[in-house]
């Protein structure tokens, strides 16, 4: 596709837009993106193509073609309405507008002295390049379909195009519940019978729709600058036929007598003519033998140079026109010739009558060998001297020694130069003696005829005659001697032709075809317009030749046009091989055009294609077939994109296995489908985590909707779509878990100095000048399906710097806020570090576990280890190794760390006989076991605010079998605020 690129301004720099068309013209384009664009002498704009300023006056006619690059720049002039800076934020709206649409005429196109445009089918889909990675889409979006095969464009009739397209909709299955398909904006339900299509499950046979056919455009042949196809030429301008009264024949001379006519200034040497001498032939009916059978008619007249077994070809306008084979010549005055058709059948039932035709060996051609001029001369009263008229003898180019030709008595007869001037010929009589020197006027060609420059008056041609395979007939006598009016010489149509645009292979080199289809338009419709302006009906004629690559030999096909229309016009014909080949193509037009103001007739070679092998079924991706069908439902100036929103079809979770696919948008399906897809088995994922996440998800109204274009790695993958969910991968115990960063109440694990390998570390985050004071996020929105943003901002922010945040897989605009305020919060309130080492004890902690890092720093928690525990019914008292601190008045807890490693408590604590002891309310928790054999276990004091830090898990790294390094950061209840709210 073309690129449009619309910049800024003048200076360097990236393009604020971007843009993709062809097969328009540039001043189509600026009429279907710009609002209130009109031409203009002074436009404020100024536009290149391929690297070329294009004036305005041009850009009608320049065309955007699939390798353009068109650049547009601001330029400081004209009104500021429509300063391209203040149009693109227009173009933005309309880039996926329905160009189906009826789009409003301006003065411009109204005039009644316009043909109407074609109704052409312009629907584009995306092409991936050979190799790309097939798309894989998740819950419900809106993507353009790739291409399986080439679309195939074509002409119904004279006005209307068909498009065949085979999309890929995606990998996978998809549900047709809620399917959407459009052509740019409108719905394909809209446009009723003007589009026919199927949706194909994968591996489902494809060839019950005629848009699975796999056709090859050549891409020599179609829109180029300026136009929609090849131009095919206007050919060489040439008069067709000579317009003489008389004629002279004589060998191989052909001379017009003077005041006769005089041959076309634009004739050349190699011309191949047509000549056709016409005599009387008499046709006598053959009458029946004995048994009623017909008996050939017999012709007669005089059929010299002519011999049995001939093919002829008889002309002169007459009811005996046509192409013969004499069967017999039977020689007399007049001769005798019986024929048959050219099949072989005795020819009877000719119309009896006597006709003047011409008579000569079909495919019989002359060629011009030289073209004799003729200089007009008076006889001086010097003897042996010839003085020219006017202009002098300079253009004949006679030299010394050379030998002239006078025609014209009575000094008819040729002479050598013995000099010669400017104005006079010295000339040798003993060839022949000049007479009567005072005579008056003849004329005189130079003898060799060697000279075919352009003269003012040309009298004569000099041919050969060629057999009807074009070798030349070196048995030729020449013409018989004499003169007659009764005659015509024309130009061989071959010769009339305009020039043959190819040959271009119409399949790749290395494939083959029994098939090809052909299009010709006629962009300004084809016929005459009458003096009163009425459409007159014309017939043009065009010649395909084809021939395996490789091969010499051409067949040729020849098509008529017929139209009467100012409208533009179409045909696709349809050419079968017969067998398998690689075919070279080449097409001309077979007359010139008419270039007059009263002439539709420019025709363009529109497209070229050849039939591939097939594939009727794709296994692994779901299918779309369609044919548009142009009609003024879809008439359009710009391009329209095939768009499909639709649902994939995944597995779902149900109980302890997986259901058959069924349309889904949740995330927990789409994890466990490109975890599956690369070879993990479901032992090999945390189901337990996945399934309580899915159901928080699920209620919460969080899906996963998105189009996987590239090669992302799985953890890409499987992160992108948590993301939508607030979570992110891990690896737990061997298996891939989903970790959720949510408002926790329970701590797993607790930390202190009585397990850590030296004391905690606390690094705070203080506010700085340059902090992000809100949060942007990008995201598709299935509003839409265009990219929006969303602000994400706390009291006081100014969004001044505000982070960018790229969100993909959400359409919500509310779950997209939600996800960027959590950031931004995350920001606000997340600014402490916590950095620790123990044994073996951190490896009971995974990634996002909600922890307790006790610090025995005055005024916080304190940790010791149990000695000694009682059971006093609703209370444990608890013996400890270190005096607990019970200075202030708040409220204590008390906890302890489970065999397990988990956390016990806090529950409420009240002090006992000494600083040593304990009471803690435990509401039920297990005594707390000291057992010799095992590590006795951690208590935890402190007051209720105070006696732990929550953290959020981190990082936890190993160092051998006796270190476990962890980082962790504060874990703040403020984060999760907005979890549930909605944007203003």
């Amino acid at each position: 596709m073309g690129q449009i690129l619309v910049y800024p301004s003048n200076l360097p720099g990236e393009p604020m837009e971007r843009h993709e068309s062809s097969g328009v013209t540039v001043e189509q384009w600026l009429y279907a993106h710009v609002e209130g664009y009109e031409p203009r002498d002074v436009p404020p704009i100024s536009i290149a193509v391929d690297g070329h300023v294009v004036p305005p006056c041009a850009w009608s006619a320049t065309r955007i073609d699939r390798d353009s690059c068109v650049e547009i720049r601001p330029q400081p002039k004209g009104g500021p309405e429509l300063l391209i800076a203040a149009v693109v934020a227009g173009v933005a709206a309309v880039a996926a507008t329905l160009l189906l649409k009826p789009s409003m005429p301006s003065q411009r196109n109204q005039s009644s002295q316009r043909g109407r445009e074609l109704l052409e089918v312009t629907a584009e889909g995306n092409q991936p390049k050979l190799g790309d990675v097939i798309p894989e889409q998740a819950g419900r979006y809106r993507r353009m379909p790739d291409y399986l095969t080439a679309p195939r464009r074509y002409f119904v009739d004279k006005r209307n195009q068909a498009l065949d397209i085979l999309l890929c909709i995606g990998k996978g299955q998809f549900s047709r519940d809620g399917m959407e398909i459009r052509i740019g904006s409108t719905p394909i339900e809209s446009l009723g019978e003007d589009v026919d299509y199927q949706v194909f499950d994968p591996g489902e046979n494809v060839s019950g729709h005629q848009a699975h056919r796999n056709w090859f455009n050549a891409p020599e042949v179609g829109p180029s600058t300026g136009s929609s196809g090849l131009r095919l030429n206007r050919g060489n301008v040439v008069t067709p036929a000579l317009n003489a009264g008389a004629a002279n024949f004589s060998g191989q001379a052909i001379t017009l007598p003077s005041g006769s006519g005089t041959i076309p200034q634009n004739w050349e040497t190699g011309f191949r003519l047509i000549v056709d001498l016409f005599a009387d032939v008499i046709v006598i009916d053959g009458g029946q033998d004995e048994n009623d059978n017909y008996l050939r008619d017999i012709l007669q007249g005089d059929f010299s140079g002519l011999s049995d077994g001939d093919a002829i070809t008889i002309r002169g306008d007459t009811a005996i026109d046509g192409n013969y084979v004499i069967n017999e010549i039977v020689s007399g005055d007049p001769d005798g010739m019986t024929l048959d058709s050219t099949g072989g059948e005795p020819q009877a039932f000719l119309e009896p009558d006597e006709y003047s035709v011409a008579v000569d060996i079909t495919g019989v051609r002359y060629i011009i060998d030289a073209i004799i001029q003729y200089w007009q001369v008076s006889f001086s009263d010097v003897a042996q001297t010839i003085s020219a008229n006017e202009g002098g003898f300079a253009g004949l180019n006679i030299e010394i020694g050379d030998t002239i030709e006078v025609f014209g008595t009575p000094n008819a007869g040729q002479y050598g130069v013995l000099n010669i001037t400017a104005t006079e010929i010295e000339v040798d009589g003993s060839l022949s003696e000049l007479t009567n020197v005072t005579a008056g006027i003849a004329n005189i060609t130079k003898g060799n005829y060697g000279s075919d420059e352009s003269y003012t008056t040309r009298r004569g041609l000099i041919v050969s005659r060629t057999n009807p395979d074009g070798s030349i007939d070196t048995g030729w006598s020449g013409f018989a001697e004499g003169s007659t009016s009764d005659f015509e010489i024309s130009v061989d149509t071959d010769d009339l032709n305009s020039d043959w645009l190819g040959p271009y292979l119409a399949c790749p080199e290395n494939e083959t075809t029994s098939r090809i289809e052909w299009d010709i338009f006629a962009p300004s419709g084809l016929g005459r317009i009458a003096d009163d302006g009425a459409i007159l009906s014309r017939s043009r004629n065009v010649e395909l030749q084809y021939r395996n690559y490789g091969d010499t030999a051409w067949t040729s096909v020849t098509e008529t046009l017929i139209g009467q229309s100012r409208d533009q016009l179409g045909w696709t014909f349809s050419t079968n091989f017969g067998s398998q080949m690689t075919p070279e193509v080449r097409l001309r037009r077979t007359s010139q055009e008419d270039t007059s103001t009263q002439s539709l007739d420019k025709l363009e070679w529109y497209g070229l294609r050849s039939r591939l092998p097939d594939k009727t079924s794709y296994e692994g991706v779901t299918t779309l077939a369609m044919t548009v069908y142009g009609s003024d439902t879809i008439a359009s100036q710009t391009e329209n994109q095939i768009s499909v929103v639709s649902t994939r079809m995944l597995p779902v979770r149900d109980g302890d296995g997986w259901t058959e696919p069924q349309a889904t948008r949740d995330i927990a399906p789409w994890f466990a489908y490109i975890a599956k897809s690369v070879g993990y088995t479901d032992d090999e994922l945390d189901l337990d985590e996945l399934e309580r996440l899915d159901d928080t998800w699920q209620a919460r109204g969080d899906f996963f909707d998105f189009v996987t274009k590239d090669d992302s790695t799985v953890k890409e993958s499987i992160n992108r779509c948590l993301r939508a969910g607030m979570a992110e991968l891990t690896i737990d115990a061997g298996r891939l878990r989903p970790a959720r960063d949510e408002p926790r109440e329970e701590i797993e694990h607790p930390y202190s100095q009585q397990n850590m390998l030296s004391p905690p570390t606390r690094k705070a985050q203080a506010p700085r000048p340059d902090d992000a004071d809100g949060v942007d996020v990008e995201f598709v929105s299935s509003d839409s399906w265009t990219e929006e943003t969303v602000e994400c901002r706390l009291p006081g922010d100014q969004g001044v710097r505000a982070e960018k945040v790229t969100l993909e897989g959400v359409t919500s605009r509310t779950r997209a806020w939600r996800i960027g305020m959590r950031r931004r919060r995350e920001l606000k309130y997340r600014r402490w570090e916590y950095d620790f080492a123990t044994e073996l004890d951190a490896l009971n902690s995974r990634y996002l576990s909600y922890d307790a890092v006790i610090d025995d720093v005055p005024g916080y928690g304190q940790s010791s280890i149990l000695q000694m525990v009682a059971d006093e019914g609703e209370q444990y008292l608890l013996v400890v190794s270190e005096p607990m601190d019970w200075g202030s008045d708040a409220d204590h807890v008390v906890a302890w760390r489970r065999p397990d490693g988990t956390l016990a408590g806090p529950f409420p604590a009240e002090p006992g006989a000494d600083d040593y002891q304990i009471l803690a309310a435990h509401d039920g928790d297990p005594v707390p076991e000291i057992d010799p054999q095992k590590e006795p276990p951690h208590v935890y004091f402190g007051t209720i605010e105070r006696w732990r830090f929550p953290v959020l898990v981190q990082a936890i790294s190993p160092r051998g079998f006796e270190r476990v390094n962890v980082t962790a950061i504060n874990y703040d209840a403020r984060v999760y605020d907005d979890d549930n709210n909605v944007p203003d």
